[in-house]
């Protein structure tokens, strides 16, 4: 087969070159050809039909599976992938085959069908795989769906003769080689992609698979800088987009743009003279799937006035103007011929047999299309024979689209027309059918679904377009008017709030801020806002749609739903299993436990703790995206491949490397108590960081964090960093990287080196004890910060509590330790560690102090800690027995702290604190602090006041 022959050619002339890139994947000629000999293998003993079809959410599996279907000797069928499988299915159903290659599980299998979901490709390079050629019997390659793939699409046969004639061309045309760089974002159920998919395997040069998203298109200029694109193909209608988006250099970096699939207007034209003033050719290509994706084309010049030409016939294309008898015109319908000519429809004898037609003893495919010669004899696109329309450059009938609409059992009728290049469906039914004919139909076609009383007619019977809209969709927006204005006043209060924290955006504030801000939120539009929608809300227009839920009564909060017990025993067994099945590799390097687990890890319970965000729905789809997020944030922060050990009482932390570890989600019905999951980690000799869990019930991620493995402000960094991610609305390469092993190595270190005496110099001498009446009750009390914004709201805290301690006490002075979040080293960027990074740091209170003097002793003792002191280290690291006296002077004075505060951060429902604290197993020497709006929550077990 001379397709796998060139393929062959360049894995022998360039084995190691890597020509098929994506974020996930860099694989070489050498590794494309052993991955596709392992789909051949599954294939040759998968499937005993002639025809495989294959959906994949990934485009980088696209040029593997081809490959892969080519060798098996069987003909590819790619399946559209924005629509539900067993609709995709359905499309297709007039084809034999018995097998489905995907690279995703599938909801439900179907009956009576092989589904082989290719799993990670750099685990399947890593083993030799055999290619036994399978030979052919015929010179069919390829098959492509026109019509836009909707209703029963007609299906195309390409042959091997089609494909290779026209890539040749192409790629002669466009001048791509072995140095040139093809952008794949041509959806690979359209012909065009061929020309993407193929590139390697002709030319030896490179493919660069994205994610085509809203987020991608708008950093399509980065994008081609980023991966040195040199060749990019799409619509008329997404250039369009490209250079209202992202301006008119977007095209610069590039070599050639090919343009194809829709009529190339004047102004885009002259949208693009810069383009190719800086050397980009840009090309206008035409043809029908029948003929083999091309037939003609056109090199823009940036100048054209009237039309902007589909050129001459590329070569090898025959072309011939059949004049139409009832028009007086020098054009006709274009009939085209040549080496591109395809088998037709092979499923639709009839059908291939009215639009192939012997022309001069030659087979010619007639187009249905109206074309005319210039002046320059370059051929100019004039309109459509059919009822065939085009949008975003796929083809399609309205009688199809009318089929669809009118199976749905709750649609009376329907009339269906494209003005404009406006898709309008109405229809008559007593329900609003709006969604159901949505999800019958391709995202892209992006119709106005318009429910009517009566159609309206001209005089001679024919649909009046025109007062069809104006009666019924500038009706319908009218009053979508009224709504976008009421809208409109709502985010323009969000800015208002969003712009008095000094931010232009909510990803701009501080955790502090951030809870401030939603506070606000919640007090200007009379809401409740759950903690697990606190990070998902990260923009005005999300925070919009919430409020409208709200006020729909969608976002109240529901009461807890009794899960059986059965389903919760089952939910226990499938973690439990899953925690059975870790396997930590030999080669995990042992990560030294911080002071908080040395202090604690005897203690018999499992500090617990976590972070979530709200998902749409629960599914397969949403279960492979968390494990993705957490294994594309594992490469970068190396908290989240770690592993609690438990032997006995023993524990310890061990990290593995990237690629070596499989994130543990699990899917609940509910959530479990912190209680129930504590229970169940205890049994387990093995924990991962973290446990993610999915909810069906409340549609909620949550990740488990164990062991003090994790501190309030890297668990808000991180989970900002998930959601997002999982939005992706954060590239993989922007997350900051991140070593907890390199952080907890340089803090050991440095105080490792520290002086017991100098240690005494950080730890003050308490000349008194602080009483504590009532140890068994839990004190709570608040005090006002709203006019001491531009102070250190913990230290400031910290500092007026111990003042009224001392005040009620009679006591002159106070010892206290608080918490800090210290990440500002010398020789050390801790600002993006992601673990438990903070400290405890005594320092004296002395009575009737002013707060400045005390700021200013305060800063000077963290310039201590920027050398990477952590004194509990150096504490905890003296044995109790030792007869140094200054190291027993050093307990002492640690013992006999008298109150250790720890400020949690800014909450939304202090109530809820509260109540957890009770719960909790606190010393009565631990104060928890935390803010409010405008006030500043003390908590601790017994009272300091008489």
């Amino acid at each position: 087969m001379e397709i796998l022959k060139r393929l062959q050619y360049h894995v022998e002339k360039y084995p190691n070159k890597s020509v098929l890139i994506s974020k996930e994947y860099s694989l070489t000629f050498s590794e494309i050809e052993n991955i596709s000999n392992y789909i051949a293998g599954k294939i040759i003993s998968g499937s005993v039909k002639s025809v495989i079809p294959f959906v994949v959410k990934d485009t980088v599996y696209v040029l593997p599976i081809v490959l892969g279907i080519l060798k098996s000797g069987k003909i590819p069928l790619p399946l559209i992938q924005g629509i539900d499988f067993t609709k995709a299915i359905e499309r297709v159903q007039d084809v034999d085959f018995d097998m489905v290659l995907t690279d995703f599980l599938l909801d439900n299998q179907v009956v009576d069908l092989n589904i082989f979901c290719i799993g990670n490709l750099n685990f399947i390079k890593k083993s030799k795989y055999p290619y036994y050629p399978v030979v052919s019997d015929d010179n069919l390659t390829y098959i492509i769906c026109t019509s836009g793939t909707t209703g029963i699409p007609k299906k195309v046969f390409l042959t091997e003769d089609n494909i290779c004639w026209l890539l040749d061309e192409f790629y002669k045309i466009v001048n791509f080689g072995t140095n040139s760089k093809f952008l794949f974002t041509t959806p690979y159920t359209f012909d065009v992609s061929l020309t993407e998919i193929l590139a390697p395997v002709f030319t030896g040069g490179t493919l660069i698979c994205i994610d085509v998203n809203v987020q991608t298109l708008k950093e399509m200029s980065s994008v081609i800088k980023k991966y040195s694109i040199t060749h990019l193909s799409c619509p008329p209608s997404l250039a369009e987009m490209l250079l209202e988006t992202a301006g008119e250099n977007i095209f610069e970096g590039l070599q050639s743009l090919s343009i194809a699939g829709e009529e190339f207007s004047v102004n885009l034209s002259k949208k693009l003279k810069r383009t190719i003033e800086k050397g980009c050719e840009v090309y206008n290509f035409y043809g029908p799937s029948e003929t083999t994706i091309y037939a003609t084309y056109y090199l823009v010049k940036g100048d054209e006035k009237d039309h902007v030409p589909i050129g001459k016939p590329i070569p090898g294309a025959k072309i011939k103007v059949l004049p139409q008898k009832e028009e007086n015109s020098n054009g006709g319908e274009l009939a085209i011929g040549g080496k591109g000519v395809s088998r037709g429809y092979l499923l639709q004898p009839n059908l291939s047999e009215n639009r192939f037609k012997v022309l001069d003893e030659s087979r010619f495919y007639l187009s249905g299309d109206f074309v005319y010669y210039n002046e320059n004899l370059d051929l100019v696109f004039e309109g459509r024979k059919d009822s065939q329309i085009k949008i975003n450059g796929i083809r399609l009938e309205i009688e199809e689209l009318n089929s669809i609409v009118s199976s749905i059992e709750k649609v009376l009728s329907t009339k269906i027309v494209y003005s404009n290049k406006v898709l309008y469906i109405f229809y008559k039914s007593e329900f609003d059918c709006s969604k159901l004919i949505t999800e019958s139909l391709p995202s892209y076609l992006k119709p106005k679904i318009i429910k009517v009383d009566e159609y309206l007619f001209t005089f001679n019977r024919k649909l009046d377009v025109k007062r069809m809209i104006e009666a019924y969709y500038n009706k319908k927006d009218d009053l979508e008017r009224t709504v976008k204005i009421k809208e409109k006043d709502i985010l323009n209060k969000i800015n208002e709030i969003v712009v008095k924290y000094g931010v232009l955006s909510i990803n701009e504030l501080d955790s502090l801020d951030t809870v401030r801000f939603f506070l606000d939120i919640e007090e200007e539009f009379k809401i409740k806002i759950d903690s697990a929608s606190l990070v998902s809300l990260n923009d005005t227009e999300k925070i919009l749609l919430y409020i409208k839920e709200f006020e729909n009564n969608l976002g109240d909060t529901k009461e807890p739903t009794v899960v059986r017990k059965y389903q919760k025993e089952t939910d226990i067994l499938n973690l439990k299993i899953k925690l059975e099945q870790i396997d930590l590799d030999t080669n995990a390097v042992e990560i030294p436990l911080t002071c908080t687990q040395k202090k604690l890890k005897n203690s018999p319970g499992i500090p617990i703790i976590h972070c979530e965000f709200r998902v749409n729905e629960v599914n397969t789809h949403v279960y492979h995206r968390v494990v993705d997020v957490v294994s594309k944030i594992s490469k970068r922060i190396d908290l989240l491949r770690t592993f609690i050990v438990r032997d006995g009482n023993n524990v310890t932390f061990k990290r593995m490397e990237y690629g070596k570890i499989i994130p543990t989600v699990v899917v609940f019905q509910n959530f479990l108590s912190d209680d129930q999951m504590v229970n169940i980690l205890k049994e387990q000799p093995i924990t991962p960081v973290p446990v993610a869990v999915i909810s069906l019930e409340q549609k909620i991620v949550r990740f488990y964090f164990f062991y003090h493995s994790i501190d309030a402000s890297s668990l808000n960094m991180l989970s900002k960093m998930l959601n997002n991610l999982y939005e992706g609305t954060l590239l993989e390469d922007d997350i900051p990287i991140s070593s907890f092993y390199n952080y907890i190595n340089f803090i050991n270190q440095k105080t490792s080196n520290i002086k017991i005496k100098d240690c005494l110099d950080l730890i003050p001498r308490e000349e008194g004890e602080v009483a504590i009446y009532n140890e068994e009750e839990v004190f709570v009390t608040t005090i006002q910060i709203d006019s001491e914004k531009n102070k250190d709201v913990n230290i400031y805290s910290v500092f007026r509590i111990c003042q009224h301690i001392l005040k009620y006490q009679n006591s002159n002075n106070i010892v206290v330790s608080i918490s800090y979040n210290f990440r500002d080293f010398r020789g050390f960027d801790a600002s993006h560690t992601i673990g438990d990074v903070h400290t405890k740091i005594p320092i004296i209170i002395k009575r009737d102090e002013d707060y400045t003097i005390f700021e200013n002793r305060f800063k000077k003792i963290l310039a201590s800690y920027a050398e990477g002191l952590d004194i509990r280290c150096r504490v905890f690291s003296v044995s109790p027995q030792t007869n140094s006296i200054e190291e027993k002077e050093l307990l002492q004075r640690w013992n006999n702290i008298s109150l250790s505060f720890n400020y949690i951060g800014e909450v939304l429902d202090p109530d809820e604190v509260v109540k957890n604290y009770r719960e909790g197993n606190f010393s009565n020497r631990s104060v928890i602090l935390f803010s409010n709006k405008e006030k500043m929550y003390y908590i601790m077990k017994g009272y300091c006041f008489k």
